[in-house]
């Protein structure tokens, strides 16, 4: 692919004129207008008629159904114009197409995981920053030469000798574990909080042991793809638990008392309680605290080992 890109830098000047150019341009136009039909028209009807249980995976499919469409058809006018010329043009769309529908669905899951915020714009500007950087440096050349420059930086850890790139490349991984991590956990906690059969308290407390449960596993698995020891955690482990023993207790029974109160039903989304002379409606029950709307429109946060340490009337 890259022979073929650097033959289009050296036909571009004379692009007007040139007849294997123009093909290529003629077929990109074509497929983005076919592709651009074809994804407006499905999106139209499959939208509609889509219930509201596949409604993640759909709405991830049409972010990007335009660009892979497109995609498919500059793929297939490559693999036919290939036997008669270069395709360095062609080459060169496909992976912006790509970079493209990676920008997108890392988008849409973003604003789905999270809610929106400044970080999260700045997140996605930094994600497609990204990705269009790793592009041009692809197309430059550049690409190879910033990876071996990586590698070159080394350091050893212990038995392990460890190089930046490695280091990048483990960082990446984890995030795009956690990602997948987060996304499948919101996508069970919808289904979780719409089951009317359970109880509302149970519903909170098996969306958070969902969540829980996925993020540990992400972790783990990326740290097996790296190569590193899980057993190594245990040494963390025992850290976090002298950690918690010391400094962190008070964190520890939020959490601890946050579950007690959503298995045990005490308290319910709407009660209308009292506690430590704040008066109001419970408005969100969380695993750390207890948001109280009082009838002034202020909320209160109430931590909840208050709930089960102290008085409240409900």
């Amino acid at each position: 692919m890259l022979n073929d890109i650097q033959e289009l830098w050296r036909e571009l000047p004379g692009a007007l004129g040139n007849a294997i150019l123009l093909r290529q341009f003629a077929l990109i136009g074509l497929s983005l207008l076919l592709a651009w039909g074809i994804s407006s028209q499905l999106n139209r009807n499959i939208m509609k008629k889509t219930p509201d249980a596949w409604s993640v995976g759909i709405g991830g499919v049409s972010r990007v159904l335009f660009p892979m469409l497109a995609l498919a058809f500059v793929f297939s006018g490559k693999l036919l114009l290939r036997h008669w010329q270069h395709t360095g043009l062609l080459a060169l769309v496909a992976t912006l197409l790509v970079a493209m529908a990676v920008i997108r669905l890392a988008v849409y899951a973003m604003r789905y995981i999270f809610q929106p915020s400044g970080w999260l714009r700045t997140a996605e500007s930094a994600v497609a920053t990204v990705v269009w950087v790793m592009v041009v440096l692809y197309f430059t050349g550049f690409l190879p030469e910033l990876l071996d420059a990586l590698e070159e930086v080394s350091f050893s850890v212990g038995k392990y000798h460890i190089s930046l790139l490695l280091l990048l490349q483990a960082v990446l991984t984890v995030i795009v574990t956690l990602f997948v991590a987060l996304w499948v956990s919101r996508f069970a906690e919808n289904k979780i909080m719409h089951a009317d059969r359970i109880s509302m308290n149970l519903r909170v407390v098996l969306s958070k042991l969902v969540r829980i449960f996925l993020v540990v596993v992400g972790v783990l698995t990326a740290l097996s793809v790296l190569g590193l020891d899980i057993t190594l955690l245990s040494v963390f482990g025992g850290a976090l638990g002298v950690g918690l023993g010391f400094g962190l207790q008070k964190i520890a029974s939020n959490y601890v008392s946050g579950f007690i109160i959503l298995l045990d039903e005490s308290l319910h989304l709407g009660d209308v309680i009292t506690v430590d002379g704040h008066y109001g409606v419970v408005h969100q029950l969380r695993s750390r605290y207890l948001v109280l709307r009082k009838l002034d429109g202020t909320e209160v946060v109430i931590p909840n080992e208050m709930l089960i340490a102290s008085a409240v009337i409900n």
